[in-house]
């Protein structure tokens, strides 16, 4: 038995015994191997509580509880300074079209939060990070984008297709023709709307559900950045609607930031 599994046994699960499984989850691609322990999830999630300090990735299906094996993993993630700070505690979601729950107890999303199919809201600053820093990226469709404060914030829902592990995190793998909307796109807009802000200490908001990268770039240049600055400038923006390159767009729109004054 590796250490890691040593590890979970002397401190979850007790006399529990770790069962040999042929069990797969279909929302992961790629090699994986589960151990399940039978009719004591319960108290097994309970212990996981109380030492979330511990790597854990598992499945509850009913009261069986199916622990994927973390041993090539472990130790990275116990040394990965991109999670030393992280506030360790035992998370859940529900896995689509079933009551079972996924439990984790690290940030398998990297600084976004992991759900199927729930509407989720992060700052702008922790879905940058999320495709800069640890080099993550996930399909997602976008229903509101919105100011607080100094900074945006979005609402979002991530694109139920299947995840693969990058190092030991979750991600998608977007194909280059993908037309729909990931973080790492979005990012670049939260990065314009938080320039907006900086600047003009306002900035108007987007409300509508947008899963397509054309239709949220057309939306956001004429209802955030162009709304914005002719409201509180009066100078005049015509936003490159229908321009499917994206970065043109953002270059366009930061140098239309930097030729105007702060207000």
């Amino acid at each position: 038995m590796s250490k890691y599994l040593q590890l979970l046994q002397k401190k979850i699960l007790n006399d529990s015994k770790l069962l040999e499984t042929d069990f797969k989850f279909h929302l992961l691609s790629g090699p994986q191997r589960w151990l399940v322990i039978k009719e004591k999830a319960n108290e097994i999630i309970s212990n996981l509580a109380e030492n979330a300090d511990i790597p854990f990735v598992g499945i509850q299906k009913r009261n069986n509880l199916y622990i994927l094996d973390l041993t090539d993993k472990y130790q990275d993630i116990i040394t990965d300074v991109r999670i030393k700070d992280y506030e360790r505690h035992l998370n859940f979601c529900r896995i689509p079209n079933s009551t079972d729950k996924l439990y984790f107890t690290y940030p398998l999303a990297g600084r976004i939060s992991l759900a199927f199919g729930d509407v989720l809201v992060t700052n702008g600053n922790r879905l940058i990070e999320t495709c800069e820093y640890f080099k993550l990226d996930f399909a997602i469709w976008v229903t509101k984008l919105e100011p607080l404060g100094n900074e945006f914030y979005i609402r979002y829902i991530i694109e139920p297709r299947k995840f693969v592990f990058k190092e030991h995190f979750f991600t998608h793998i977007i194909p280059p023709e993908h037309k729909g909307l990931t973080v790492s796109f979005v990012a670049e807009y939260v990065k314009i709307a938080d320039l907006l802000l900086e600047k003009f200490e306002y900035a108007t908001s987007l409300n509508f559900i947008f899963t397509d990268k054309l239709l949220f770039a057309d939306a956001f240049e004429m209802y955030v950045f162009k709304e914005t600055i002719e409201s509180t400038t009066g100078v005049k923006y015509d936003p490159l609607l229908g321009v499917r390159d994206y970065k043109l767009r953002i270059k366009n729109m930061l140098e239309t930031l930097k030729n105007i004054k702060k207000q």
